[in-house]
């Protein structure tokens, strides 16, 4: 990852960015961090449930579409690890993916707290 970008933001997630892209919508911004904030663990959940039963088409479906979800809070981090996640499914070695997810888990739980502290920032303003 660019050391630069990670800096500025963490890697975790872009408050500016979010700021930026939301301004004069904090509502908006409050309701859509609550919903990732619910489905998150629900998405890792179903992933690693698709990987123990071997569907691997599934999880890189499922994994594109997390990975949409994941950008819309520049989270630089859990974006890459769901990438190379993916690769891993792909080329079919799931030692490696399955040692992904647990990173992509730990990545996620991260965002979670920094999307929690924003939310509680934007309540303060409200």
């Amino acid at each position: 990852m660019n050391e630069e970008v990670g800096m500025k933001c963490t890697g975790v997630l872009d408050k500016e960015e979010l700021r930026r892209r939301f301004a004069g919508r904090e509502a908006l911004l409050q309701q859509v961090v609550e919903i990732a904030c619910r489905t998150f663990p629900e998405m890792l959940e179903k992933i690693r449930r698709e990987m123990n039963e071997g569907d691997l088409a599934a999880v890189r479906r499922d994994g594109h579409t997390f990975e949409g979800q994941l950008k819309t809070f520049y989270a630089l981090a859990a974006t890459e690890r769901l990438k190379q996640l993916r690769s891993a499914v792909a080329i079919g070695d799931g030692g490696e993916a399955r040692v992904l997810l647990s990173l992509l888990e730990e990545d996620v739980r991260r965002l979670r707290d920094h999307l929690w502290k924003l939310s509680a920032q934007l309540e303060v303003r409200t």
